[in-house]
């Protein structure tokens, strides 16, 4: 009934555990389909031992593409993603998404609240769940003024929506499954079943080595949707104090590119380079740190592991 897709490049230890997650899930039919993208690691014993349909990419092609090939490979009706680091923790995630997702052709994405745990398991924020289930009729919206579904590993679509608004878009640096959150959004109802959760991994290698990428990624989104939409000030208020957050993560990270950032206004341009390095003057880059520890991109990270 549900083929789940697990792009994985390297990362051996923490695809043993997504896979025990997923065989851990109860009363569904499952496949799992891994798509390597070319790992200097061999991961294929570990995909056997949990009975996986493994394919491994001839060349590095990144994880856009994967979950593509891993969508077009799936056998079932419904896809739910889980990136390899990822775990889910409740063996009914599955099951209670299922529900709401086959009973109503109206709802084209399910998502589950997240909480975040560290390199070691530890959990650095608990996810907020009850025993609801809400569908959103209009999400889009909402979905434009702040990504909050977040990640692949909550997502759970039909593979034939999926292939209709033409898959994971491989062209983007960053932020993809938000992109496919919004042309799904286009298509009908989005729902939040916080009956369940999943666990995401938060590490400084992911966050320093996609700082840069995030915030060129979230300004494409701007290029791609914003003018399609029409959206209000409320909604592009909401999008522009996120924008500010990214800017400042690349800042952390590496101080930023105004060459690497897409062709769009130039004063924004220059105001997103500008705000990237006020975060290297030192008093001022604590102050906006502690500042931010607030958000989710942040989450359980130390100054030391962005500088």
């Amino acid at each position: 009934m549900i083929s789940i897709v697990i792009p994985v490049h390297n990362r051996g230890k923490y695809l043993e555990q997504a896979l025990k997650s997923v065989i851990n899930q109860e009363a569904v039919d499952i496949e799992i389909v891994v798509v390597d993208d070319n790992s200097t690691e061999d991961l294929s014993p570990i995909a056997s031992n949990y009975h996986c349909v493994y394919v491994k990419n001839k060349e590095n092609k990144g994880a856009q593409y994967s979950r593509n090939k891993g969508v077009d490979l799936a056998k079932f009706p419904y896809i739910a993603f889980l990136d390899s680091d990822d775990v889910w923790h409740r063996t009914n995630k599955l099951k209670s998404q299922l529900d709401v997702i086959s009973k109503n052709n109206q709802v084209k994405l399910v998502y589950t609240p997240l909480r975040f745990i560290d390199e070691n398991d530890n959990i650095i924020q608990e996810a907020l769940c009850d025993n609801s289930v809400e569908i959103s009729q209009n999400a889009l919206s909402s979905l434009l003024r702040k990504d909050f579904i977040r990640t692949y590993s909550s997502m759970m679509i039909r593979k034939s929506d999926f292939l209709f608004v033409g898959g994971c878009d491989e062209k983007l640096p960053a932020r993809q499954d938000w992109d496919l959150c919004l042309r799904l959004a286009e298509r009908g109802a989005i729902a939040k079943d916080s009956r369940t959760s999943i666990s995401y991994r938060m590490h400084s290698s992911q966050i320093s080595s996609s700082g840069k990428k995030k915030l060129v990624g979230y300004m494409c989104i701007l290029e791609k949707h914003f003018a399609k939409y029409h959206c209000d000030f409320k909604t592009k208020s909401a999008y522009y104090q996120n924008l500010i957050k990214l800017a400042l993560l690349a800042g952390f990270v590496d101080g930023g590119d105004k060459n690497q950032l897409p062709d769009i206004d130039r004063f924004l341009i220059r105001f997103v380079s500008k705000l990237t390095l006020i975060c290297r003057v030192p008093l001022i880059g604590h102050l906006f740190f502690k500042l931010l520890k607030r958000t989710y991109l942040f989450a359980g990270l130390h100054l030391t592991d962005l500088l």
